[in-house]
């Protein structure tokens, strides 16, 4: 299982600073594990909120043929 980067943590919650995010996730109902000031979102859990499928860009491979 991995962890959204940094920059993905940042583009889902709106925040840059680790305090806000984690502020941001709470209000948003996201589980995240924090070690310090390091926040740690699961990506397999992130791709099932709206927040994070609303972020995303690109191509979809599930909807080519």
């Amino acid at each position: 299982m991995t962890d959204l980067t940094p920059a993905e943590l940042q583009a889902l919650t709106g925040q840059r600073k680790p305090e806000k995010q984690a502020a941001a996730l709470v209000a948003l109902g996201i589980p995240f594990r924090a070690a310090g000031r390091a926040l740690f979102v699961a990506r397999e859990v992130a791709q099932h909120w709206p927040q994070w499928q609303a972020r995303q860009t690109g191509v979809r491979m599930d909807l080519v043929r």
